[in-house]
């Protein structure tokens, strides 16, 4: 989850959205680009629990808060795509990277057999018992490692058909139907409520001193 969480959060990813969807309008002409990402950071919620249905999976849960229902929609839509196609692609990577090892393994292997025939030539029950096991063994090696190949790229040949397997999304994000918590307006009331209440406790402790 960190690694998906991480990556989602990125700079890059939540300026592509910022510029998006049109985000923090009023932020961006007073706060440099740094800061409203990380605004948005703030907004942004990213939780796992356990599947109840499936035993040993986890579920994420992804949310955004904004001051419009649809815009929260649309950017949690959005977050979710990110966090699908980074395990896709993490996993057909893991694929292909394996495939490439053992093809690599494979053709050194292959390269040893090839050598070992030219300095011995064929097996014959004259050779040696040493020269005999190590024909051996590199065979079992390369008889080995080409089923291990083969059973990678069906491994990958199944992800390509059921790609997003491993993650996918549940529910579509939803409207919200009421606010939750309070909005970056009524913060600013508050605070401004609270700044003024501030002075006048200021007020009255100086108007005391003065008698």
């Amino acid at each position: 989850m960190r690694r998906f969480t991480s990556q989602v959060l990125s700079r890059t990813r939540l300026e592509r959205v910022i510029n998006e969807y049109g985000l923090y309008k009023d932020d961006r002409q007073r706060e440099i680009m740094e800061e409203i990402v990380e605004a948005m950071r703030n907004d942004i919620q990213i939780t796992a629990a356990d599947d109840p249905k499936a035993s040993g999976s986890k579920v994420l849960k992804v949310s955004f808060r904004s001051t419009d229902p649809r815009t929260a929609q649309k950017v949690t839509e959005s977050l979710a795509g990110f966090i699908v196609n980074d395990s896709q692609n993490d996993q057909v990577n893991l694929t292909q990277g394996t495939v490439q090892f053992l093809q690599a393994q494979l053709e050194d292997t292959k390269r040893q057999l090839q050598a070992f025939e030219s300095a011995h030539g064929p097996a014959t029950r004259a050779e040696s018992r040493t020269v005999a096991i190590e024909r051996e063994v590199l065979e079992d090696t390369y008889r080995s490692l080409l089923a291990k190949q083969q059973e990678a790229r069906i491994v990958a040949n199944l992800q390509a058909r059921q790609y997003g397997e491993q993650i996918r999304i549940l529910d579509s994000p939803r409207i919200p139907e009421r606010p939750v918590g309070m909005t970056r307006t009524e913060l600013t009331l508050a605070g401004m409520v609270s700044g003024l209440l501030v002075g006048l406790v200021v007020i009255g402790v100086s108007s005391r001193k003065s008698r």
